[in-house]
């Protein structure tokens, strides 16, 4: 019972949090949240007068606030303010979409102010100032500044979509940002180890045509590169195995010892049948095997246009495969799992 109060305290305050009027949030001047906790106060119960007050006087204050917000924003020099304006006409509209879906929040505020032409005009203005931001980032030709035209363009889109060329502009973009690596494997011993060198060669281009690291980076096998103009690439990434180990096993165990008390049935000296317990054992052991391939990548990186190598390193790693089982002698009774 002790346990149970601090629990339904606790229980009673989170419902007393979920249920507020808005009026906390009006009084830290919140306006936005203030309308919407109201309404939704409103709509769990229509008579709730502290939500009724907070609303008639947290709306009006909330639309000339952001009213106020849009024409700074209009008249200042700050790049994207487009973006700001339709920032603050979008939170004027939800707060009125919201009050047009309470019948009793619509009995305090009858007529909410309805933004969308402003809304639309302002997302094609925003659209305009990305586009225009990434027809100059563009126009620079390398590719970090490539990179950041992409966005734009992608902001564009989201504005508006299919403005103007904003699709041939994000292909133009994406083209000159990408960083093209051909990936190069130089050979090892061949005979016993090649079946295995393939496998690890595999799993790594696997990786790196799988890689989602960076969206501006990727990757070319020799067999795609077959019929690519070599000054297409912008790096080469050559790498091989060395010291190259296949299948090294180590087997390893382990024996317990283990008993148990069990019932058995006695013959006593009268030729009476009694119950009694007598001591069995066993020898548990346990069996590990692992299977280890592995060795050292050996890689470079090349800069393709001038054949000057960027980076060069060797990183240690392996494949491990394990396999256990088990062997019981003696009285099974006596093994008792976990």
């Amino acid at each position: 019972m002790k346990k149970l109060i601090p629990l339904l305290l606790i229980v009673f305050i989170a419902a007393l949090s979920a249920c507020s009027s808005g009026k906390k949030a009006f009084t830290k001047g919140d306006y936005y949240d203030s309308v919407l906790k109201s309404v939704k106060r409103l709509r769990q119960n229509s008579n709730n007068s502290k939500a009724k007050t907070t609303l008639s006087e947290a709306y009006p204050m909330a639309v000339e606030y952001y009213l106020s917000q849009i024409q700074k924003s209009k008249t200042s020099s700050r790049p994207f303010k487009w973006e700001s304006v339709l920032d603050s006409y979008q939170k004027l509209n939800r707060m009125a979409n919201e009050i047009q879906r309470s019948p009793a929040a619509l009995s305090i505020i009858a007529n909410p102010n309805d933004y969308t032409r402003e809304i639309t005009e302002s997302k094609e203005n925003a659209a305009s100032e990305r586009y225009n931001a990434g027809r100059v980032a563009l126009e620079r030709g390398n590719r970090q500044d490539a990179k950041d035209a992409f966005y734009h363009f992608e902001k564009t889109h989201q504005f508006v979509p299919d403005y103007k060329d904003v699709r041939n502009q994000l292909d133009k973009a994406f083209d000159l940002a990408t960083l093209r690596v051909l990936v190069q494997h130089l050979p090892i011993q061949q005979g016993r180890f090649a079946f295995s060198y393939d496998f690890f060669y595999n799993k790594v281009f696997e990786f790196l045509h799988d890689y989602q690291g960076n969206r501006f980076v990727r990757f070319y096998s020799p067999q795609d590169a077959r019929n690519i103009n070599p000054d297409y690439f912008d790096q080469v990434l050559r790498f091989r195995f060395d010291e190259f180990v296949v299948g090294e096993t180590h087997t390893n165990s382990e024996t317990f010892t283990v008993t148990d008390s069990v019932e058995t049935e006695i013959t006593l000296d009268d030729g009476k049948k009694a119950k009694g317990k007598s001591q069995v054992s066993a020898k548990y052991t346990n069996f590990r095997r692992t299977v280890v391939s592995g060795g050292t990548l050996s890689f470079e990186i090349l800069d393709a246009k001038r054949n000057t190598i960027l980076t060069q390193e060797k990183m240690p790693g392996e494949f491990v495969w394990e396999s256990e089982w088990a062997t019981l002698l003696g009285f099974g009774r006596a093994w008792v799992a976990d």
